[in-house]
């Protein structure tokens, strides 16, 4: 699984755009795609955060004292 950006990265981009830069500068200026950015100003609106979610997907049902069993 790729890891995601760290929150150091998701900063600084907001704060690019903060001070008035566009997404797309943002995105140029840092690596990142212009989507990325916006997503993340619109992350910070909705959540008042910035830290990455949990993966999408089922919790695991089989617990690590079942596993070294098997």
């Amino acid at each position: 699984m790729i890891a995601p950006y760290s929150l150091d990265l998701r900063e600084r981009a907001v704060g690019l755009v903060d001070e008035g830069a566009s997404s797309l500068e943002v995105a140029e200026m840092l690596g990142v795609s212009d989507s990325w950015v916006r997503k993340m100003r619109l992350r910070r609106e909705a959540l008042g955060h910035l830290m990455p979610g949990w993966p999408p997907g089922k919790e695991r049902k089989l617990t690590e004292a079942h596993e070294e069993e098997l």
